[in-house]
């Protein structure tokens, strides 16, 4: 019982000395900081915005739909270009108006637009 209790208080001992050192402190804040680094890039792209959000906001509906307005919708969200374009052409006028798409789903998905633009503006 008393070798276990020397045993732990050496362990105790040399972790709390080692801790104290400033060698320790630099090595232990270069990880901290490559490990908030890693997290942070993760982070930062899995969040970034991009046009092809506007196909995954219409994901659960686009099976109900037609397959020239699933295919007009993924054509513009192709690239950022391609939606802003869709956005200046289609929904900045007081008569929305679009040859594919009917005008309730054209007020939906020019409503998403300019939120996924504004994201994308932003960032």
């Amino acid at each position: 019982m008393l070798k276990k209790l020397l045993f732990w208080t050496v362990v105790l001992a040399t972790v709390f000395y080692i801790w104290q050192q400033p060698e320790f402190h630099s090595y232990k804040q270069r990880i901290i900081n490559e490990i908030m680094g890693i997290a942070t890039e993760t982070t930062s792209q899995s969040k970034k915005p991009a046009a092809r959000d506007l196909v995954n906001r219409f994901s659960h509906k686009m099976k109900d739909w037609p397959s020239e307005e699933q295919y007009h919708l993924k054509f513009i969200t192709r690239s950022t270009d391609a939606l802003v374009h869709f956005e200046n052409k289609y929904c900045r006028e007081r008569i929305l108006y679009h040859p594919v798409f009917p005008d309730d789903k054209l007020i939906e998905i020019c409503s998403e637009a300019k939120k996924i633009i504004k994201l994308l503006i932003l960032n």
